[in-house]
């Protein structure tokens, strides 16, 4: 983490997200995002997903993990 802050020294971390994930009708989605921020600092966040129309929103968030 050193070495990347170096690089790096306006960042707060890393971001990473995973594929969406969609029920058959596609019009309900899940998705899982990973923040890094150091050895010990992290966080996993999952979002439940609905399609209103056009548009996509988040129905729940749930926070698996944080440190």
């Amino acid at each position: 983490w050193d070495q990347f802050y170096k690089a790096y020294p306006d960042t707060c971390g890393l971001i990473f997200f995973s594929r969406v994930g969609f029920n058959l009708q596609k019009d309900k989605a899940f998705v899982n995002e990973m923040i890094a921020c150091g050895p010990d600092c992290g966080a996993v966040i999952f979002y439940k997903m609905s399609k209103n129309g056009e548009l996509w929103c988040i129905d729940e968030i749930f926070v698996c993990g944080v440190s």
